[in-house]
C-alpha cells in the first residue's frame, strides 16, 4: 500500500510540474521601456503599434521622436495614440544574411586593393567571390527547405518618462 501511495504522490508531482511549465511558455514576454529609449529598442524590428481606437498599424521600425513613431513607408503614429507595442525581430532568410556578408567582404577588399595593403585586397576579391559560388547554393536551399520559425513577438509596456526639474505635467 505504501508504493502505491509514493507512486501516486509522484503523479500529482510530475502533473503540477507539466501544466506549470505549460502555463509558463504561453505567456507572451513583457518588456518595460520608456518612450526616450524606444529607438534603441525597437532597431531593425517589426513593429505592431496598437491605437487608442482599436486600431492597429504595423511595419519595420525607422525612429521615434518625443512626439511620434515612424515606421517604414513613411508611417506616422502620433504618441498620444499608442495604446501598445508589440515588436519581433525581423527573420532574414539565408541569402539576404549572404548578401550582407558579402557586401562586407567585397568593400573591406575594394577598399584594401586601393591602399598600401593592396595585397589583401588582390587576395581577398577572388575569396570573396569563390564563397559566394560555393555558399549561394547552400543558402538558397536552406531557405526553400528549411524550417524557419519566427519568433514570438514580445509587448513592450511604455513606461512614463522622467519629470525634468520645471515641467509642471
Amino acid at each position: 500500500m505504501t508504493n502505491l501511495l509514493n507512486c501516486s504522490i509522484l503523479r500529482r508531482a510530475a502533473v503540477v510540474a507539466v501544466a506549470s511549465s505549460l502555463m509558463l511558455s504561453a505567456a507572451p514576454p513583457k518588456v518595460s521601456k520608456r518612450w526616450s529609449q524606444l529607438s534603441a529598442y525597437l532597431y531593425g524590428k517589426y513593429v505592431t503599434v496598437v491605437l487608442k481606437g482599436g486600431g492597429s498599424q504595423a511595419g519595420r521600425f525607422v525612429s521615434a521622436t518625443p512626439d511620434v513613431l515612424t515606421l517604414e513607408g513613411g508611417k506616422t503614429v502620433s504618441r498620444d495614440l499608442v495604446v501598445g507595442l508589440s515588436a519581433a525581430p525581423v527573420n532574414k532568410s539565408n541569402l539576404e544574411k549572404l548578401g550582407e556578408v558579402l557586401h562586407r567582404g567585397y568593400k573591406d577588399s575594394f577598399e584594401s586593393l586601393f591602399s598600401p595593403a593592396a595585397p589583401l585586397g588582390i587576395v581577398g576579391v577572388p575569396a570573396v567571390t569563390a564563397y559566394a559560388v560555393v555558399a549561394t547554393p547552400f543558402c538558397a536551399l536552406g531557405d526553400l527547405f528549411g524550417d524557419r520559425k519566427q519568433p514570438a513577438p514580445v509587448e513592450i509596456q511604455i513606461l512614463p518618462d522622467p519629470m525634468k526639474e520645471g515641467d509642471s505635467k
